[in-house]
């Protein structure tokens, strides 16, 4: 399926497992870069480094959402990185 996502950014907060990881994967597969976020490190960066091209087009970011300006600063490193962000999806 294409849903017009290549070389668009998005933010998954929730990504280091479940239905976050899942759908990290999904956009990853449409061609999306993404700024992965979640509180497990450890999760984050293996799935990361499992994408293809050894995760190159992603950014992993341990961050606690529920902090104030925690998203504010994963927005900021997303934008630092990839210069824009497109799209956001919260699990």
């Amino acid at each position: 399926m294409d849903l017009g996502l290549r070389n668009r950014v998005v933010m998954v907060v929730g990504a280091s497992r479940g239905i976050g990881a899942a759908t990290a994967r999904l956009l990853h597969d449409e061609g999306a870069r993404l700024v992965l976020v979640a509180r497990d490190a450890t999760a984050l960066d293996s799935l990361r480094r499992s994408l293809p091209g050894d995760g190159a087009s992603a950014l992993a970011l341990a961050a606690d959402a529920s902090h104030p300006g925690a998203l504010e600063a994963a927005v900021a490193a997303g934008l630092d990185r990839f210069g824009a962000m497109h799209g956001l999806a919260v699990f």
